[in-house]
């Protein structure tokens, strides 16, 4: 099963000019119709978000693990 040529509705050539000129991480083509590509796609850019945003997950994990700290020395100080 392959996708129809003469039912595309982007070249791919325009689609790659496309994310050239507008600096896009990656180009992958995929189909809908038989699903090549799809996990990859999906993958990838999964990894890029992570990739970009370390130093925010990070952070994020940083204060809600100082968050717990201050709860359980909050905690421990009314109960006593």
């Amino acid at each position: 099963m392959k996708d129809r040529e003469d039912l595309r509705e982007v070249p791919q050539e325009q689609a790659r000019e496309f994310a050239r000129k507008n600096n896009v991480a990656f180009f992958l083509e995929t189909s809908a119709k038989t699903g090549e590509n799809v996990q990859q796609v999906f993958l990838l850019a999964s990894k890029l978000l992570y990739q970009n945003n370390k130093e925010i997950i990070s952070d994020m994990v940083s204060l809600h693990i100082s968050l717990i700290s201050l709860e359980t020395e909050t905690n421990r100080y009314e109960t006593n």
